[in-house]
């Protein structure tokens, strides 16, 4: 049987983190609550009643120590493409994840064996997990209705990871066009927001439209130096089309 892999993609702005993070073969991986969007992880900070119940199993000091990387599901954006050339979705998340088009974009080829699931098990703070976005449409506008009407369901501590798709993988459909996917994790430190995971399944960087000579010189001393030249270097055009970097 073949193993199943997924190709993944994270935007960043090219900061002396990316960068960090890059040379050591990691990621980071961020508290729910530092997320821009105040209602993604709504239940993360909700004084409301629409989670009461939910909040005797998945208790602050249990959310205190969750920690989420996101990603893009490429496969998806791929089948939308009708040649190299970008899709308005990937122009989209150039300007608003990679620093307008002057960062970089990460490319993982991620063995789906190597993560657990959310599949109705108690809870482990040991496991990792990777799942798709469900996509809820007037989240944004109407968030207690929609986040109430998840509660219908009667959640025990068996169900512990059914309810962190709920309350950790549900945005809103306007974000739809991102096909994302989060890998969640935990940290033994929750006064740390951040939380270092070794990923070592980058397989491909893309420089942006306006990524400079300087980050570009930078990456490729870092993939000569660390990954032994094997990461594939691509560039965005003036035709908003993937080509390959040439090092000149």
């Amino acid at each position: 049987m073949e193993k199943k892999i997924y190709t993944l993609r994270k935007y960043v702005s090219g900061s002396v983190y990316d960068l960090e993070n890059l040379s050591k073969q990691q990621i980071n991986c961020v508290a729910p609550k530092l997320f821009n969007d105040p209602i993604d992880t709504y239940f993360y900070y909700s004084d409301s009643d629409c989670f009461s119940e939910s909040k005797k199993i998945l208790t602050k000091e249990i959310m205190d120590t969750i920690r989420i990387s996101c990603f893009i599901n490429h496969q998806n954006i791929l089948r939308k493409r009708k040649s190299n050339k970008l899709t308005p979705a990937e122009i989209l998340m150039w300007t608003h994840y990679a620093n307008s088009h002057k960062g970089i974009c990460f490319e993982y080829e991620v063995p789906a064996e190597n993560f657990d699931y959310l599949d109705k098990q108690p809870f482990d703070d040991t496991k990792t997990y990777l799942a798709n976005i469900n996509y809820q449409p007037e989240l944004a506008t109407d968030f207690e209705s929609v986040f109430s009407k998840t509660e219908d369901v009667s959640y025990s501590a068996k169900e512990f990871e059914q309810l962190l798709r709920t309350c950790f993988f549900t945005k809103d459909k306007s974000f739809e066009y991102e096909d994302e996917m989060r890998l969640l994790t935990y940290t033994k430190n929750a006064e740390n927001n951040y939380q270092p995971l070794t990923f070592n399944y980058l397989k491909k960087i893309v420089f942006g439209k306006r990524c400079d000579s300087d980050m570009k010189y930078l990456i490729n001393c870092i993939n000569k130096q660390v990954y032994s030249s094997k990461l594939e270097l691509y560039e965005i055009d003036n035709h908003f089309t993937e080509v390959k970097y040439n090092d000149r």
